[in-house]
């Protein structure tokens, strides 16, 4: 005689875990949206001698993670210094990256974005 084993709650449980996959891919827009203005604002203040840097400024977007780049490459090497400034010249720093989105209301929009997202997706 056969045995078998019977999961309730089975089928909702996939249905959400479906709705969380929609989730995680719906966020993908936003963050690249936020990022993209992010990078904007970095490249209008940052200092531009050969526009090497400017150009550096770059955006990744990995599943849910929004990533802002600068200065890689050979060309860039300089980006900390212009982002920080340099104690031992006197130079201030251009703040390109560090002080280029208001992180409060970047996090208060993704949040947002987060709940909508929620909301349609059931979740």
């Amino acid at each position: 005689m056969a045995e078998a084993i019977r999961v309730y709650g089975l089928e909702e449980k996939i249905r959400d875990l479906r709705g969380y996959a929609r989730d995680a891919q719906d966020m993908r827009d936003p963050l690249e949206a936020h990022g993209s203005q992010i990078v904007t604002d970095a490249r209008a203040v940052v200092s531009v001698d050969s526009g090497a840097l400017r150009a550096s400024v770059t955006l990744t977007v990995r599943d849910v993670e929004l990533v802002v780049t600068a200065g890689t490459g050979t060309d860039g090497d300089y980006a900390g210094i212009d982002n920080y400034g340099d104690p031992n010249t006197g130079r201030p720093g251009t703040h390109f990256l560090t002080g280029t989105d208001d992180e409060p209301a970047l996090t208060r929009r993704v949040e947002a974005e987060l709940d909508r997202n929620h909301a349609r997706n059931h979740l």
